[in-house]
């Protein structure tokens, strides 16, 4: 598989998303976050589609009950995205004693991200904050 088919850029939920295919799942990066939005195992996506419009098109990744709807993806991009990612969850192995929960656990420094992001929208107080950060230090 080439490595042009492994990636793409479109919005999500009205935002701008990039979407890359590694060896064992689908990353979703929204704008310059360095932590991932999504990230997905190959075996927990049941359906893919795309839809293809004059000049961009649409890709849908349904988990389970859940849908990914990627938008605005490059016309040129859709299909070979959809069919990489098809033939990546027909490879995938089922991993049936993985934890029910989205995605991986999340390092430290994502973690500080998240809560850095719950500061910043108010969520958190400072103190709160300096509290939780000290916590997450301390683990390590």
């Amino acid at each position: 598989m080439d490595e042009e088919s492994r990636t793409a850029t479109g919005s999500l939920d009205g935002m701008p998303a990039h979407l890359e295919l590694t060896d064992e799942r689908l990353v979703v990066r929204i704008g310059d976050e360095a932590v991932p939005r999504h990230d997905v195992p190959f075996h927990r996506i049941t359906q893919v589609e795309e839809q293809v419009g004059l000049m961009t098109g649409y890709l849908t990744v349904s988990i389970g009950e859940d849908r990914l709807v990627f938008s605005r993806i490059p016309k040129a991009d859709v299909r070979p995205m959809a069919d990489a990612l098809r033939t990546l969850v027909a490879r995938a192995e089922p991993a049936p004693d993985e934890p029910p929960a989205e995605g991986h656990a999340p390092t430290p420094l994502e973690e500080l991200e998240r809560l850095a992001r719950l500061r910043d929208a108010g969520v958190l107080s400072p103190a709160e904050f300096d509290e939780a950060k000290r916590k997450l230090l301390d683990r390590l």
